[in-house]
C-alpha cells in the first residue's frame, strides 16, 4: 500500500540562471499531487523542490529519512539532467529499493538512457496526471511494479519496453486544481 509519496522537483543549479533563485511553483507536480490525492486522499503527498532548497543533497536525504515514502517521483527538464541524475543517486543511497517514477520533459525525451542507467524504474511518458493515478491503483493492489501500464516505458529483460501513448487529456476543466499543500 503506498501510504507516502515524496515528489521531487530538480529545477536549479550553479550553472544556470536558477541559481538566482528566481523560479516558479512546480505546476506539474502540484497537478500530479491533486491527481492522486483525489483518487486516493489517505495518501501524504509532499513536493520537494531543489530551486527552494539551500543545500538540497543535505536536505533531501533529511527529508527522505524523515518522511519515508513507499514511492519517489522525480522529475525535470531536460535542462537539469545532471541535478536529477544526482536527485537520484542521493535517493539510492539513501533509501535503496525504494521506487523512483520519473516524469516530465526529461524523461520522456531520454527515457530509455535513464532506465537502463538505473536512474529511475519507470518511466511517464507525456502527461502525468493518468497514468500516475493508474500506476497507484495498481500498486495500492499489492500488485508488482508494471511493465505495460499505458503511458509508460520499462526495463524487462535488460531492453526498454515503451508502452502505448496515454491519449491527452482533452477536458482539462476535469484536471483538479494543483494541490497547494
Amino acid at each position: 500500500m503506498i501510504r507516502r509519496i515524496l515528489l521531487v522537483a530538480a529545477d536549479a543549479s550553479e550553472e544556470s540562471f536558477q541559481a538566482s533563485r528566481w523560479g516558479s511553483h512546480p505546476l506539474g507536480l502540484m497537478y500530479i499531487a491533486a491527481a492522486a490525492r483525489e483518487a486516493f486522499p489517505e495518501t501524504e503527498i509532499r513536493i520537494f523542490q531543489t530551486l527552494t532548497s539551500r543545500d538540497y543533497e543535505t536536505a533531501l536525504p533529511q527529508v527522505l529519512r524523515e518522511f519515508q515514502p513507499d514511492l519517489i517521483g522525480l522529475r525535470a527538464l531536460s535542462f537539469f539532467r545532471d541535478q536529477f541524475t544526482a536527485l537520484s543517486r542521493i535517493i539510492r543511497h539513501t533509501l535503496p529499493g525504494r521506487p523512483i517514477i520519473g516524469g516530465g520533459p526529461h524523461v520522456s525525451s531520454a527515457y530509455d538512457q535513464l532506465l537502463e542507467a538505473g536512474e529511475i524504474d519507470l518511466a511517464v511518458i507525456g502527461e502525468g496526471e493518468e497514468t500516475f493515478s493508474a500506476l497507484l491503483t495498481i500498486l495500492n493492489r499489492g500488485e508488482p511494479m508494471p511493465v505495460d501500464l499505458v503511458g509508460t516505458a520499462a526495463l524487462v529483460d535488460g531492453k526498454v519496453l515503451r508502452n502505448e501513448k496515454r491519449v491527452r487529456i482533452r477536458d482539462l476543466d476535469a484536471v483538479p486544481l494543483p494541490a497547494m499543500t
